[in-house]
């Protein structure tokens, strides 16, 4: 039986490659650009005929927004059910019978496949197999080495918020409805699921038993299939292809100041799903595109009670265009004479209005002007100091709130 000692570094060493390896092609577009219908035909037929139902009709969205709405309009229009049911029973080989020689008899419903009947059939197994087997024993290191590392990227950053957003845009009319699309073989977090429990098995040596045979099967399968997400009836499985690229900050969160965080095609305009995020928060097309396009007011962002909304619009616009759009006023103004001889000229900016998130004070920046090329940048800085040289020091990291004397403050050379 294996223990925690058996947790040895040079087995910890190899945690990376499998998160390389779960994350591979998903936010630079390769897995986009790789993907064909016959392979995620492919991935959905071996999961429904696992669980014992038979081919659906696999039909192809550009994003998780236009599968919903390819399946509520098919669920709520009667248009195609026929020749769905048609190719439905061409591609199991069952014989197409017809009502009055006309109009087939199966009628189009929802699946009765669902998370549930999965779990019992290949969840519960693998984790009773193979995390089972451990007994618990290294779940604490390796959550927080894979699985960890993992949710965070595929569940809590990237699935996880579109999940919100495309749940925020459909409501219950009929064809806004949101379906479930989340099924262990068929989703993105399948990246993380698979990488978690290869990880235990092969490492470790586990001899598998039950359903857990088929791991290699089914992580063979969805990796082949490049499917993102997809969304399932009886005779219909609408899948998803992955974003073509996603933009994200040094946290690894979903974001981009210049346009959408996650770049997904479209079948047409109306199927669009735009995904703006700053700093991992999605921020609603309306606001982000009027911050884009310059076009927010001073009174707009003074009155702006959200304050993601208002935070998103300071990263959008930038310190500079913020300040001038609030008419902040300089306050105090200074110079540094540095080792080498140079002037660098500091000013000190605040708003008139205070605002709350600032702990009900203005805002404030300086603006530092390059001695040798006369280039003028921001940084933004607390907002009770009234000494332009004093606020500037405290922007170093050498000098921070310490400050002695601001004649210290001097530098042989500038890079």
């Amino acid at each position: 039986m294996k223990t925690i000692k058996d947790f040895t570094p040079e087995i910890q060493a190899k945690i990376p490659r499998y998160i390389d390896a779960a994350l591979a092609g998903i936010f630079d577009g390769k897995r986009y650009n790789a993907f064909k219908l016959a392979d995620a035909q492919a991935a959905v037929w071996h999961t429904y005929e696992f669980c014992g139902y038979k081919k659906p009709v696999v039909i192809v969205a550009e994003n998780p927004l236009e599968s919903q709405i390819i399946l509520n309009y098919l669920r709520e229009t009667k248009h195609f059910h026929d020749i769905l049911y048609a190719i439905y029973c061409v591609q199991n080989g069952m014989e197409l019978k017809v009502a009055d020689g006309k109009k087939p008899t199966k009628k189009f419903k929802d699946v009765k496949i669902d998370d549930g009947q999965l779990r019992g059939q290949l969840d519960g197994q693998l984790y009773g197999q193979l995390r089972g087997q451990l007994r618990g024993q290294l779940d604490g290191q390796l959550d927080g080495q894979l699985y960890g590392q993992l949710y965070g990227q595929l569940r809590g950053q990237l699935r996880g918020q579109i999940d919100g957003q495309l749940y925020g845009q459909l409501d219950n009319k009929k064809l806004c409805v949101y379906n479930n699309d989340y099924l262990t073989t068929l989703n993105v977090w399948s990246n993380g699921y698979f990488a978690y429990y290869k990880f235990i098995r092969d490492e470790f040596g586990i001899e598998t038993t039950g359903g857990a045979t088929k791991l290699d099967n089914f992580y063979e399968h969805y990796i082949k299939s490049n499917i993102y997400s997809a969304v399932f009836s009886e005779l219909v499985c609408v899948v998803s292809k992955y974003p073509k690229k996603i933009h994200r900050n040094d946290n690894k969160d979903l974001h981009n100041t210049s346009g959408v965080a996650v770049e997904w095609g479209e079948g047409t305009d109306l199927t669009k799903f735009n995904c703006y995020y700053i700093n991992g928060r999605n921020i609603p097309a309306k606001e982000y595109e009027k911050a884009l396009s310059g076009s927010v007011t001073k009174d707009e962002f003074i009155k702006q009670e959200n304050e993601d909304i208002k935070a998103a619009w300071f990263e959008i616009m930038g310190q500079e265009r913020v300040m001038n759009l609030l008419q902040a006023k300089m306050i105090n103004k200074g110079t540094f004479v540095h080792a080498d001889g140079s002037i660098e000229q500091v000013q000190l900016y605040k708003t008139k209005e205070k605002f709350p998130e600032a702990g009900n004070q203005p805002l404030a920046w300086v603006k530092f002007i390059c001695p040798s090329t006369g280039t003028a940048y921001l940084i933004d800085v607390e907002p009770h100091h009234t000494d332009a040289r004093v606020a500037a020091m405290s922007t170093s990291p050498f000098y921070g709130e310490e400050i002695n004397d601001v004649d210290d403050y001097k530098f042989a050379s500038r890079n």
